[in-house]
């Protein structure tokens, strides 16, 4: 046998090896785990870092840049439920292509793939750093983390590889706590904003009304706020399709999930907008974050809203 057939052979087996794969895992995901699996990847540290980000872009029109994200991004979470549907395979994000394009598409995408998921560790513990410095302010300078503060999230990126390496008996068992967890607080926190802080003058009352910066600060603020990276998160339900008991369980799962966060997310940029007291907000350091937040308030006016 010369070497062109042994590599030929190679490539037709490793299908093969992966339907094996396939048959050793456990189906026995509902569509309640999925979409808490997609609750639990779409909601994470920053769920309050996107919010404020987006409104220094648009101001209360950040609104509107959670409602456009959602209907584009849910469009392409409906192509990839409907294909995991009829072939329900774990990893399918990146399976797919390979059935479609062929080895070296399915090679790049999962690369591509997988520098994002390493990613995601680090930004979760920078964000866990950023809200800690409220309360231990050597943790971070102007929003930059101080050497202290970049121990602290190695050790918190560490913490959440060992989470991850024991596996998914571990995750699978405490993921529906950590989904209900990520829904409640989010959830308590808008509407206690809503009900005991509302104000509604914040939506109409700057300088530039609803929409201050005009309609291209409602798009800019997608790509560069972390509204598009919160919405990618419905691919969890797509990747676990092979451990789900039916295929119409990733189906309904992911897209229950995914318009279960849509929700949470615009009403927590409705709270946040209007839960402001403008009178009661001093600025001491004029520094890069803060002159967001001149920008968002419509400063000179500021000290006429009640």
């Amino acid at each position: 046998m010369n070497q062109g057939e042994g590599t030929g052979k190679d490539k037709a087996n490793a299908p093969n090896e992966a339907e094996q794969t396939d048959k050793m895992l456990r189906r026995a995901l509902n569509q309640w785990d999925i979409a808490f699996l997609v609750i639990g990847a779409m909601i994470g540290s920053g769920w309050l870092f996107a919010s404020a980000g987006a409104s220094s872009y648009a101001g209360p029109a950040a609104i509107l840049s959670w409602l456009i994200a959602g209907f584009l991004m849910i469009f392409i979470a409906f192509a990839y439920v409907e294909i995991s549907g009829m072939l329900p395979k774990s990893g399918g994000i990146v399976r797919y292509p390979q059935y479609t394009h062929g080895g070296f598409a399915s090679f790049m995408l999962a690369w591509a793939y997988f520098l994002s998921a390493v990613t995601v560790a680090p930004s979760e513990a920078i964000a866990a750093v950023t809200y800690m410095s409220t309360w231990l302010p050597q943790l971070t300078i102007s929003g930059v983390l101080t050497p202290i503060g970049v121990l602290v999230a190695a050790v918190l990126a560490t913490f959440f590889f060992l989470l991850n390496w024991f596996g998914v008996n571990v995750m699978g068992k405490t993921n529906t706590a950590v989904g209900w967890w990520k829904l409640a607080i989010p959830s308590i926190t808008f509407i206690l904003l809503m009900t005991l802080a509302m104000h509604t003058a914040n939506f109409t009352k700057l300088a530039g009304g609803f929409m201050p910066y005009g309609s291209a600060a409602v798009f800019l603020a997608i790509p560069t706020t972390g509204i598009a990276y919160a919405y990618l998160g419905f691919r969890q339900g797509v990747d676990y399709s092979g451990e789900a008991k039916r295929p119409t369980d990733v189906v309904w799962g992911t897209v229950l999930g995914f318009i279960i966060v849509m929700a949470i997310y615009v009403l927590l940029q409705v709270s946040f907008i209007g839960g402001l007291n403008f009178n009661n907000l001093y600025l001491v350091n004029i520094n890069t974050q803060t002159n967001q937040v001149v920008q968002v308030i419509g400063h000179p006016s500021a000290g006429t809203w009640n």
